[in-house]
């Protein structure tokens, strides 16, 4: 039973850092996108500069 348990905790963390890390990567991305956004407009002359 407590070898179950122990399976159960381990799968249970694995799924949550899985979830944790796909979260993680889509900001990362959005944060990329953004950049990238900021960095066309700024290019463009849209921005003024900083």
């Amino acid at each position: 039973m407590a070898l179950l348990e122990s399976l159960l905790s381990i799968i249970v963390l694995v799924a949550v850092i899985f979830i944790g890390l796909k979260i993680i990567k889509n900001f990362i991305i959005i944060a990329v996108l953004v950049v990238l956004l900021a960095a066309v407009l700024y290019y463009f002359g849209y921005l003024l500069p900083f």
